[in-house]
């Protein structure tokens, strides 16, 4: 059973810790996890700031509160909490419209993110040649995201601590799932509506869609289906980022869903392996949710093998 741990504005640690019900959804297409709860109460709630959910003793969720409601029907009084974890920090404040000639990383750490509270990050240390502008209407996150893509070609993570990852290192994580560890379904989805068969990119100002991008795979899927892609005044498509976009697409097209009781601990981007299955899978997608049925822990991911389910075709 996850354990909740909610802090008022002046930092007073509240008795609200066994959620009638929660949700917990992390994504890799987005930044921030998000979570819901819902708590039986009595009496009026000051306003709430933090809430950190733990599994023993490991934090697996840490977030300022977004919003907060109670509900009174009868003799019910709830309360219903929502929250994102803390790169919604950076999501959230807007950065100023500069221009950055050789950025690194301490020098964005000192004027952007350590004002909002991070102190601490992993990777390169380094300054690099070019620019970083920061255009009006970027988020800090923006500006985090940018400096990755551009000059280190990896993408941030933001830890439940506050650490900011730039390095772009595997997690190393990976999951098993027998028959018996609570594995209550397995869904598998073939995807052809995300597969591309050609691209053309636009690369130079003075050219012509003219480099020719094909995906050997789309035979596979039956699939004639073009694209013309400029990397031109693109602020975070590149040359060898335009080239990744038929791998991602292809990871796409085949997918796991597992529906399995209790809280089972994971990370998106952990590895996946389920018994029976030749197929190995990337996670995607975690939720976590407790009702009526009880904990369930519902995983999405991609698979990772280019000859994925053979044996039932």
């Amino acid at each position: 059973m996850l354990n909740f741990e909610i802090k008022t504005v002046s930092g007073r640690k509240t008795g609200f810790s066994r959620p009638l019900k929660y949700s917990i959804i992390s994504d890799k297409d987005a930044p921030a996890d998000s979570l819901s709860a819902v708590f039986c109460i009595s009496g009026r709630v000051p306003v709430l700031k933090e809430i950190v959910v733990r599994n023993g003793g490991e934090t697996i969720f840490r977030g300022e509160i977004d919003r907060q409601s109670e509900v009174i029907s009868g003799d019910s009084h709830v309360l219903e909490i929502s929250s994102r974890s803390l790169a919604a920090i950076l999501l959230d404040n807007e950065a100023k419209p500069q221009q950055y000639c050789m950025p690194s990383m301490p020098l964005l750490m000192s004027r952007h993110f350590a004002p909002l509270g991070f102190d601490r990050y992993t990777g390169t240390e380094k300054a690099f040649n070019g620019e970083l502008v920061i255009s009006k209407g970027m988020s800090q996150w923006e500006v985090l995201e940018t400096f990755c893509e551009k000059f280190l070609h990896t993408k941030p993570k933001l830890s439940e601590d506050g650490t900011i990852d730039i390095s772009g290192s595997d997690s190393g994580g990976s999951l098993v799932i027998g028959k018996n560890d609570g594995l209550l379904y397995i869904k598998r989805t073939v995807r052809r509506d995300t597969v591309v068969s050609d691209i053309y990119a636009r690369t130079c100002n003075t050219g012509d869609y003219e480099t020719y991008i094909g995906n050997e795979r789309a035979a596979e899927f039956g699939v004639k289906r073009v694209r013309y892609v400029s990397s031109i005044n693109h602020r975070s498509r590149s040359v060898l980022e335009t080239r990744e976009i038929i791998p991602k697409l292809n990871r796409k097209a085949r997918q796991y869903e597992l529906l399995l009781s209790g809280s089972v601990l994971c990370r998106v981007g952990d590895k996946l392996r389920i018994e029976g299955e030749s197929a190995e899978g990337r996670i995607t997608e975690i939720h976590l949710s407790c009702g009526e049925s009880g904990e369930r822990t519902r995983i999405f991911a991609e698979v990772d093998e280019d000859v994925a389910w053979q044996e039932h075709d």
